[in-house]
């Protein structure tokens, strides 16, 4: 086993398991096995065969397997109200959400999805970074008071005023959206903040499931210097799901981006010349 260096790297530092990362990139390995996909150079091959479809419509099937199988822990406890979904910026939290809520709605719960961003403080009230920009990421860009009290309200099972932010406009704004929370109700909550104590640190932990989705590629297709194109996101990369209670955030990993014509031709022509 090779143990990096840490803070002390003439001693060896005790041993750190990450069993729920461990079991999620196991689960990836068997959907590659399953796939017949183990690097780059296979998935290229494997799409000029005329694959593409086949290996995306398996790769669906596979994520609405483990997603169905979410919902039905969800729904098998009745105290969970908030689903708590957190993971990097374009990781597909709301496409998540909007499957998961679908699930859960097969399972008999009433989900009602809400993102994070609804509950942005004003725009004039925003944190800036350095360099004059808004930092539309940190903690304090939301309003966690107002957040934790309509939760909380939600859960006494009192009718709130939901929020919607105007991205126009910068401003917070109230369109009539009531909503309350029975029996079988449930808020599905996406954010990149989602898993973070300090947001819902007002809400009971035994009223809260949370759920960390990010893009993970195999180790054996991981590469730094190939961009992928987001609308190819599912097919080159597994969604890493996984239930979470402690994951170190923020991890910001690096994100997919558009590839150019050019690189596409030149990916087709190194594909081309491995078959040769």
């Amino acid at each position: 086993m090779l143990l990096f260096p840490g803070a002390h790297s003439r001693s060896v530092e005790p041993l750190v398991t990450s069993n729920k990362l461990f079991h999620t990139l196991d689960d990836s390995r068997e959907w590659s096995k399953m796939l017949g996909i183990g690097t780059i150079g296979s998935l290229n091959d494997a799409i000029a065969a005329g694959r593409g479809q086949e290996i995306m419509l398996l790769q669906e099937a596979l994520m609405e397997q483990k997603i169905g199988n979410l919902a039905a822990q969800i729904a098998s406890d009745d105290k969970k109200k908030f689903v708590m979904i957190a993971g990097p910026s374009s990781s597909g939290k709301t496409s998540f959400a909007n499957r998961l809520s679908i699930q859960l709605i097969a399972k008999g719960r009433k989900p009602h999805p809400l993102s994070l961003d609804d509950y942005y403080v004003d725009r004039e009230f925003c944190p800036k970074n350095p360099d004059g920009s808004f930092d539309f990421e940190c903690l304090e860009s939301i309003d966690v008071k107002l957040f934790n009290e309509d939760m909380n309200r939600l859960l006494k099972g009192e009718a709130v005023d939901m929020p919607s932010f105007n991205f126009k406009t910068g401003k917070r704004e109230y369109r009539g959206r009531k909503l309350t929370l029975g029996a079988d109700d449930i808020l599905v909550i996406e954010g990149i903040h989602g898993l973070n104590d300090r947001l819902s640190q007002l809400i009971p932990p035994e009223h809260k499931f949370k759920i960390y989705i990010s893009q993970r590629l195999h180790s054996s297709i991981l590469t730094s210097t190939i961009l992928f194109p987001p609308q190819m996101k599912d097919l080159y990369a597994g969604l890493c799901v996984m239930r979470a209670h402690e994951v170190p955030m923020p991890w910001r990993p690096s994100l997919c981006g558009r590839l150019s014509e050019r690189e596409k031709g030149r990916i087709s022509f190194l594909s081309r010349n491995r078959r040769m």
